[in-house]
């Protein structure tokens, strides 16, 4: 009986081993992908509309799928995003739209971050992150010109012309005689 154990475990040892080892290797790989994307929503959160942003926040229902709160929160968020104030609202309710997209953010990031085993205070959270004034800037300014261009090129609005250097009587004689 015991040379039949002996040659069992000779025989599961190396093919448990090897099991052993995918499961955990399959667990990191796991954690890696999911703090790739905490990591995302972290270095974007002042910034929404980045692609690396929404493309993260689109891929935490993939990763986080066995975690319970986190696709809770996520779906309240993803839920305020397609539901936003209608085109004519006013800045108090563009205002709070804003504030609630960014209660609804710091609490999926907290509830993300927990399940990572990463501990973050919801208000140091919520105020913190940094955005230079001159990437808003661009931002803005970017938006600015896009709506001018869609106006202009639907025809509702128009293009002023000027013209700034009138040629005389006498230029135009003498471009005429020298061919």
């Amino acid at each position: 009986m015991t040379e039949f154990l002996t040659i069992l475990a000779l025989l599961l040892g190396p093919v448990l081993a090897v099991c052993i080892t995918r499961y955990i290797d399959k667990y990191r790989e796991q954690k890696q992908r999911k703090m790739a994307l905490f990591r995302t929503l972290m270095q974007f959160r002042q910034w929404p509309l980045h692609t690396d942003y929404v493309s993260a926040l689109n891929l935490i229902e993939v990763e986080f799928y066995r975690d319970e709160e986190v696709i809770k929160k996520w779906k309240t968020l993803y839920e305020h995003f397609n539901n936003p104030p209608s085109q004519q609202y006013d800045e108090a309710q563009q205002n709070e739209f804003v504030n609630k997209k960014d209660k609804y953010t710091t609490q999926l990031i907290e509830e993300m971050a927990g399940s990572l085993g990463i501990k973050l205070e919801a208000m140091e959270l919520y105020k913190s992150g940094y955005i230079p004034q001159y990437w808003q800037n661009l931002e803005d300014e970017n938006t600015v010109i896009r709506q001018l261009a869609i106006s202009l090129l639907r025809g509702e609005r128009n293009l002023p012309v000027s013209i700034l250097n009138q040629p005389n009587d006498i230029e135009i004689e003498n471009d005429l005689s020298h061919p």
